[in-house]
């Protein structure tokens, strides 16, 4: 009695795990069938067709963005570098310090 019961329960695990397997299957054809008849809608491609504009948009912007941040930081650079030249400039002056090269950061008391 407990084979036939047992044998009993393996066909009804069989059965469920069969019918399973055939439900997954019917969704996986259900999802391919979407998704391809989504791929073929005119409101699909042109929905993507503006979110690539929107990335290309957005990457030139960031680019532009990027060198002009560059030039400002070179310029900012370059004008602190001026009055840091200046600077040292007058402080040799007021010191009565002598200059003996072309970079002020070498110099002689």
């Amino acid at each position: 009695m407990k084979k036939k019961k047992g044998a009993v329960d393996i066909v009804d695990s069989a059965s469920a795990k069969e019918m399973a397997y055939k439900t997954l299957k019917r969704l996986d054809q259900g999802a391919v069938k979407l998704i391809r008849a989504t791929a073929k809608s005119q409101n699909v491609r042109a929905v993507a067709k503006d979110l690539a504009k929107i990335t290309v948009s957005i990457n030139e912007t960031g680019i532009k963005i990027n060198d002009d941040l560059k030039k400002t930081s070179a310029s900012i650079s370059e004008k602190l570098t001026e009055d840091d030249h200046a600077i040292s400039i007058k402080y040799l002056k007021r010191c009565k310090v002598k200059k003996i090269s072309s970079n002020p950061s070498i110099r002689v008391v």
